[in-house]
């Protein structure tokens, strides 16, 4: 006698559904790899708006530090604190003017003021004498959709003399301007300049 055995046909439901968690398993992942993505590009963005904007901000910087060498008289009379720029003029020498300063997306402003000392000749922000021989400068870059970027700094002519005037009450009609065993006992050597107090000797040229 034959014995048959009768084989149960395979169900295709188990194939159908590795398929399906495959498909899952690809969308799930896409999900993760967007996101993976963007926290490693997001960050390498911002950095390289960082950079530009901090290489911006130290361009200006070494500009002013350059143009104090050469002339302090350019930073002296944009004393003023209003917005001024750095620039290259016909000769590729660094020179200080009014405005702003635009590069690509970024905007560059200026502002240079006195400096006030006490008795103590620490910098006060009132109340003391100003420092012809020290200036503050702070220079901003900003950009839309960023935070403005500032750097502050404090700029010295070191060449620059102070001297203390015996009996003069702001007018040039004086005789001595005396500094230890230096005195100048011509009025007409020296220009009157605002404010009241600051007198500076006059060229010979």
């Amino acid at each position: 006698m034959s014995i048959y055995t009768l084989k149960r046909p395979k169900s295709k439901s188990g194939a159908g559904f590795s398929l399906i968690e495959l498909i899952v398993t690809i969308g799930i992942f896409s999900i993760l790899l967007a996101g993976i993505t963007f926290l490693v590009a997001g960050p390498f963005s911002g950095g390289s708006d960082r950079r530009s904007t901090e290489r911006f901000a130290r361009e200006a910087v070494e500009a002013l530090e350059v143009i104090k060498e050469r002339d302090w008289d350019q930073l002296a009379d944009r004393s003023d604190g209003t917005a001024s720029k750095v620039t290259r003029d016909a000769n590729g020498d660094w020179v200080v003017g009014a405005g702003t300063e635009i590069r690509g997306s970024l905007t560059r402003s200026i502002a240079i003021s006195t400096v006030q000392r006490n008795s103590s000749d620490v910098i006060v922000s009132s109340g003391g004498e100003v420092d012809p021989s020290t200036l503050k400068v702070a220079i901003t870059v900003s950009a839309s959709g960023l935070p403005d970027y500032v750097v502050e700094q404090y700029l010295t002519n070191w060449e620059s003399v102070r001297m203390s005037q015996q009996d003069w009450a702001g007018t040039e009609a004086t005789s001595i301007w005396l500094e230890g065993s230096d005195d100048y006992f011509s009025s007409t050597s020296m220009n009157g300049l605002d404010p009241v107090g600051v007198l500076k000797l006059a060229s010979s040229t």
